[in-house]
């Protein structure tokens, strides 16, 4: 028997389906201000178009609201606020070697301070992520990223978790987050 044509091998590629994602940036700015007793912040929100999303008056923890008592002014140098604590970057890189056992890294039982965002990047390997929403595979150059966008509404400003990331043998993966100490 003899073959009269002869075929190239077929590469199939499997679809994912994918959900539609929408972006969004959002910018949060803190005014410090007085009225007759003394000193609050006022949290401005914008969106990615720069329109004013939501305003929260808030005493100096950032956190707690706050109904200002008569007019509201900028603050003179001797009733001036002390000023709002900034964030510290911290980053760690989680490197499993070839061939090494599985290992699992508790973010939260680690980072430290109030940890107001988190970015993991994948820099090697298919490390996954365990969430409240259960696990999710990374792969290679992917990076995801958790924002605490303060909602006094929601009575946080803050992350929490959990957030487990597990590793096997050849991952490597980098973890940069902010914290208020």
């Amino acid at each position: 028997m003899s073959c009269t044509s002869c075929c190239a091998p077929v590469v199939v590629t499997p679809q994912i389906d994918l959900p539609d994602v929408t972006v969004t940036s959002r910018d949060v700015e803190y005014l410090a201000l007085c009225d007759d007793i003394g000193s609050f912040l006022r949290r401005l929100v914008h969106d990615e178009t720069g329109a004013l999303v939501s305003a929260a008056d808030l005493a100096l923890d950032a956190a707690t609201p706050y109904t200002p008592t008569g007019p509201v002014h900028v603050c003179t140098s001797e009733s001036a606020p002390p000023p709002v604590q900034s964030a510290q970057l911290r980053r760690q890189v989680l490197r499993n070697q070839t061939g090494g056992p599985p290992m699992m890294w508790d973010f939260f039982a680690s980072a430290g301070g109030t940890v107001e965002s988190v970015t993991l990047t994948v820099i090697s390997g298919q490390p996954s992520i365990q969430t409240d929403d259960g696990f999710s595979a990374l792969f290679v150059g992917e990076s995801v990223t958790w924002s605490a966008l303060a909602d006094i509404g929601a009575g946080s400003d803050q992350l929490v978790g959990p957030l487990i990331i597990h590793t096997v043998g050849g991952d490597t993966v980098a973890v940069s987050w902010t914290v208020r100490p």
